[in-house]
This record gives structure tokens, C-alpha cells and sequence, in this order.
């Protein structure tokens, strides 16, 4: 493939998929003894399709990307599953059917990132599944779904393409606690009701926990809610989603490790990223601040939030009501559950760099002129005390530190 066609493949294929990224402005040149695929640098991984290919495109970012860890899909492994799924439809995109195989291209990106090769067309195919079902209703309210693929499984059932037109599957899972099992050829061979007690600290929406807690040991799980998103799930963590006909690739302890305040709290970094996870899929919206210590001692964050709404100092029933439910807690010690309802109050929650609460929903005192929206407008006055972060109500989470966007915060 020639360099400008798959520059133009990854511009609308590839670079979509990871936050912040872009293609440099020029390849570089490649011998036959170069990777396909390889890091150059922590940010930057340079790709090509074949090894006839005499160049090779870069793939970078400000934000640093994953080092493939225990248990986790990196960068790099989505960039290899991006050149492979194009090279296996290179000869046929100047076909009249060209443009349908684009269509499929990110539908095979995600396979090959969560599959083995085994795998992969299952994984296509229950996603197609889910797609389907997203367009249906059932006695008049939207389907939510969970699929999950054991390849280890045994035995031979109705095929998924067979039951899927049929109106009593669309709830035989309910996205949550139960879901439907299929082996390797994509064959219903089971059933399993989940723990949904299970609240451990996983990198999944906490209403998908134990559909993402299932999807462990090369199992693979893919979950339909009622807003029509998919969620794509292995390793025991959410790996990519599908919102608004858009996938996006999630790297999360590379965020976790990468969010620059608070610094020496790994633990308090964890929860509000987890949290922000849990508040953008229940489309609550939220906005959560983390105040530096020299702005707390000063008292420099009541420039922004009303005595009336400050949890120490008010009187107030809802600073009151407040301190009832939280207990003297820091935030990272609460229920995960407590946490999103918290930040779905309307107004800001403010944090000191302990987790401690300073204020939960606060109306901030934003500076004249700001624009893009309340939460927006908080987040970015938030961040020149510390952090600031806004969840809006279509799931978009956007992070600003010193008044600036935040990249290491780019999730969706």
C-alpha cells in the first residue's frame, strides 16, 4: 500500500480509536529487517503493513503510551491488530464492495486486540449480534445484553445469527449480572448468573463489574446497555466501547499512573478515575475537583465555592445531609456506589489531596467570560487549584490541570 492511502486509512481508522493521537507529519524509511509494528519511544510507534513496505508511519501523542503489562491490551497491540485487519482486506478495497470492508475495519480492530486469531470472527459476530439488537425494542424498551465468549467451552447449541431474530433472547441477559455464553464457533453453550454483589476495584463501569470480572482467563464479554453503547471486555476490564457509532480504546492504569494531581496518592487517583468511569456510563454527569494542599491552607478555594456549600464550615441541610452519608470518610474509602450518586448532585465536588471532602455539590463562583458550558467552566476554575474534571451528561470526560486540558485524562 502506498504511503498516502494508508496514511488516510489510519487518519480515519486508527487515530480515532486512541485519545490524543495523531500521525506525523512524515514516515520514515524501513528495511526488511524492521518490526512491523514497534515502539520508538514511549510515545511514539512507528507501523507499516508488510515487510515490502519501504516506510514505516508514526503513530504518537503527548501522553505517554502503555507499556504492555500484566494483563493489559496496550497501544501497541491495537496498532498491530489495525495493520493486520487492513492487510487482510488491502487487495479488495478497490472492489465495488471496498467501502463495506472499511466499514468492518474497527469491528476487526477490536477482535484482534481482545482475541486470539481463534476468536476473532466470534467476537465479530456477537458484536454484530449486540448492533442488531441496539436498533430493536422489546414490548416497547430499548435491549441491554451481555454476551460472553468461552473458547474453552464445549458442545453444540443454536447458533448465535439463529436466535438473535428471535424476540425471547433479546432478554435472556440483562447486561449486568447475567449473560449468555458461547464457545468458539459462536454456538449458545451456556448460562451464567453473576455475583453482583462483586465491588472490586475494576476498571469497568461499576454496573458491568462482574460482566467484566467474567471476562478473565482469555474469556471475552461483550455488553449492550440501554443507551444503544456497547462495551467490550477482557482481562477483567472494559478494553474498548462503542458510543454514538464511535469505538474508543481504553488504557486505564496508564491514566491512573499518568494523572498528574494528586501525585502521592495512587490510591485517591484510582477512585476518582474508576468513579468518572461509573458516572459517564449512567449519563448523570458530574464534575469533581482535587484541591492542592498550599490552596487548602490558604483558604484560596473559597474564592470560587460559597461559605454555604463548604462541608466543614456550613450549616446548611445539605452540608449536613452531606456529613451523615460520608461519615468523616475520605472519598477513596466510600462505596463505589456512594461515590457516583455523590457526584450526580448537581454543583461541583471538591477534594483536598488526603480525599478529604471540602464541598459536594458546590455552584462555584466561575470568572465572567468563561465558555463551554457550567461543568466545563468548573472543571477548568477547579484545575488551577489542583485537578479539575468534567463528566458530561452524553459520557465525555474531559480533565484540565492549571487551567489547561489534561491528556493523560483523555478517555472518551
Amino acid at each position: 500500500m502506498q504511503e498516502p492511502r494508508l496514511r488516510e486509512l489510519a487518519n480515519e481508522y486508527l487515530v480515532p480509536l486512541v485519545a490524543s493521537s495523531r500521525i506525523e507529519g512524515e514516515g520514515q524509511l524501513a528495511g526488511p529487517g524492521m518490526k512491523n509494528t514497534a515502539f520508538l519511544n514511549p510515545q511514539r510507534i512507528a507501523f507499516r503493513l508488510a515487510k515490502t513496505d519501504h516506510f514505516r508511519l508514526v503513530l504518537t501523542r503527548n501522553q505517554i503510551f502503555d507499556k504492555r503489562g500484566e494483563g493489559r491490551i496496550s497501544e501497541l497491540t491495537l496498532v498491530r491488530a489495525f495493520t493486520e485487519a487492513l492487510a487482510d482486506v488491502e487487495q479488495a478495497l478497490d472492489k465495488p464492495y471496498g467501502a463495506t470492508l472499511l466499514a468492518g475495519l474497527q469491528s476487526a480492530i477490536v477482535a484482534k486486540s481482545v482475541a486470539g486469531y481463534a476468536l476473532e470472527s466470534t467476537v465479530v459476530r456477537v458484536v454484530n449480534a449486540l448492533e442488531a439488537w441496539a436498533a430493536r425494542l422489546y414490548e416497547g424498551g430499548r435491549i441491554s445484553a451481555a454476551i460472553g465468549i468461552d473458547g474453552t467451552a464445549i458442545g453444540a447449541g443454536v447458533t448465535l445469527e439463529q436466535i438473535i431474530r428471535e424476540d425471547f433472547a433479546a432478554v435472556l441477559s440483562n447486561g449486568f449480572d447475567t449473560l449468555l455464553v458461547v464457545n468458539g464457533q459462536a454456538e449458545v453453550v451456556g448460562y451464567r448468573c453473576l455475583d453482583s454483589d462483586s465491588l472490586a476495584s475494576t476498571n469497568a463501569p461499576l454496573r458491568q463489574s462482574a460482566v467484566a470480572e467474567w471476562a478473565n482467563d482469555g474469556k471475552v464479554a461483550v455488553a449492550l446497555n440501554r443507551l444503544g453503547e456497547l462495551m467490550v471486555f477482557a482481562n477483567g476490564q472494559l478494553v474498548f466501547s462503542r458510543r454514538s457509532g464511535r469505538w474508543y480504546f481504553l488504557t486505564h492504569e496508564p491514566v491512573i499512573t499518568q494523572l498528574l494531581k494528586p501525585k502521592n496518592n495512587r490510591e485517591l487517583r484510582r477512585a476518582v478515575y474508576q468513579t468518572c468511569l461509573d458516572v459517564s456510563f449512567a449519563r448523570t454527569g458530574g464534575c469533581i475537583g482535587v484541591v492542592l494542599n498550599e490552596f487548602v491552607r490558604k483558604s484560596a478555594w473559597h474564592d470560587f465555592v460559597p461559605r454555604v456549600d463548604d462541608r466543614m464550615e456550613s450549616t446548611s441541610i445539605k452540608a449536613r445531609t452531606i456529613a451523615s452519608v460520608t461519615q468523616a470518610h475520605a472519598f477513596q474509602h466510600l462505596d463505589r456506589r456512594t461515590r457516583a450518586e455523590l457526584l450526580a448532585i448537581d454543583g461541583a465536588t471538591l477534594l483536598d489531596q488526603e480525599g478529604q471532602f471540602l464541598a459536594v455539590g458546590a455552584i462555584l463562583k466561575i470568572p465572567g467570560g468563561s465558555t463551554g458550558g457550567g461543568r466545563r467552566a468548573a472543571a477548568i476554575a477547579l484545575s488551577r487549584m489542583g485537578l479539575g474534571i468534567k463528566i458530561s451528561q452524553d459520557g465525555a470526560i474531559a480533565a484540565f490541570i492549571g487551567g489547561q486540558p489534561d491528556p493523560a485524562v483523555a478517555v472518551m
